[in-house]
């Protein structure tokens, strides 16, 4: 025997009717928080550098090379407003004797800031003239200026001082200036 079979009713499809569909559910907006990871990790290696960065100028300050450095800077900039001042005191007042014994402190002065205060503070005569000429770089420094720094500013102001050599003197002190800074800077050390 044969079994009925049943037939199940095909659906034929409707007409389109777009008045049925139901409203489009846009997704949520992004927010701005929390960041995704990669935010997290470029605002962790920024806050990294910026201590990188504080840790190293703190080191820096501590450090005795840039601290002499800064020294030796400051230095060289009021030796050579002091010199300024004692060469525009000269031309003004035209006083050889007064101006010698100022270059002559002014060197003492600029010695004892260079050199350990012991080590610049005693030498007289032949020493604080080879000393002068170390610091110079200018072996002549000391044969040339002899009379100039161990004898004038020890005589009367009545002894007549050759100006040309004073002018002379101005120039190499100058000279011994910049010549001593660069030393200084380039890691050759007096102290």
């Amino acid at each position: 025997m044969s079994t009925p079979q049943t037939t199940t009713p095909i659906h034929t499809p409707a007409a389109f009717d777009p008045t049925q569909l139901a409203d489009i559910h846009l997704p949520q907006p992004v927010s701005y928080w929390p960041p995704a990871p990669g935010w997290w990790i470029s605002l962790v290696i920024i806050f990294c550098l910026i201590g990188l960065l504080w840790w190293w100028t703190n080191q820096r300050k501590k450090n005795p090379l840039v601290i002499e450095r800064k020294r030796l800077k400051q230095v060289k900039t009021e030796a050579q407003r002091e010199l300024i001042k004692i060469e525009q005191n000269f031309i003004q007042h035209k006083n050889a004797h007064h101006c010698i014994e100022q270059l002559s402190v002014f060197l003492r002065r600029y010695a004892v800031s260079i050199y350990a205060r012991e080590q610049a503070a005693s030498v007289t005569d032949k020493q604080w003239l080879e000393m002068l000429s170390s610091l110079s770089g200018n072996p002549k420094f000391s044969d040339t200026f002899k009379t100039l720094l161990t004898e004038a500013p020890y005589q009367s102001a009545d002894k007549e001082i050759n100006e040309q050599l004073l002018g002379q003197l101005f120039t190499a002190t100058k000279q011994l200036l910049k010549q001593n800074i660069k030393q200084q800077y380039s890691g050759v050390q007096h102290v």
